[in-house]
């Protein structure tokens, strides 16, 4: 579907299209300058696993300044921005940029997050999936529809 993927869920009679967001997508996901002792498949694969679910790596054509690997992630779980390698004693930041992520948080339109799990919702305030708040001056107003 052009440049964004089209994710599919089992229909239910009970199917809500703003509520049932599928929470576990595919994702290609970005490693700028990854070090040349991590391109194996196996490499790619752990680190692909440490992020959700390894499903693919890219072929790069001979282009050894970026790869990419296909991760099947938690959007709930939020999307780190980097990861930390390790061999031996050497220890290497690892850079992840996420190409058409699929979904954003309908509050603040970000990726990583969906609008059940703002992070920035005030304590002690969920935030609501159905419906919604309006706050006023401190005040929460509920949805008069309920």
């Amino acid at each position: 579907m052009g440049n964004q993927g089209l994710f599919l869920n089992k229909w239910t009679p009970d199917f809500d299209p703003p509520v049932d967001v599928p929470k576990e997508v595919p994702v290609w996901v970005q490693l700028p300058n990854l070090p040349i002792h991590y391109w194996s498949f196996q490499s790619l694969q752990k680190i692909g696993n440490g992020l959700g679910r390894f499903i693919d790596k890219d072929d790069n054509k001979g282009q050894y300044t970026c790869t990419r690997i296909c991760v099947e992630v938690d959007l709930e779980a939020g999307l780190p921005e980097d990861i930390k390698l390790t061999v031996g004693d050497w220890h290497h930041f690892q850079k992840l940029d996420y190409e058409q992520l699929p979904f954003k948080c309908r509050i603040c339109h970000e990726h990583g997050h969906f609008q059940r799990n703002y992070p920035k919702a005030p304590s002690g305030d969920k935030v609501e999936e159905e419906g919604w708040k309006e706050i006023k001056k401190g005040k929460v107003v509920s949805n008069p529809n309920e």
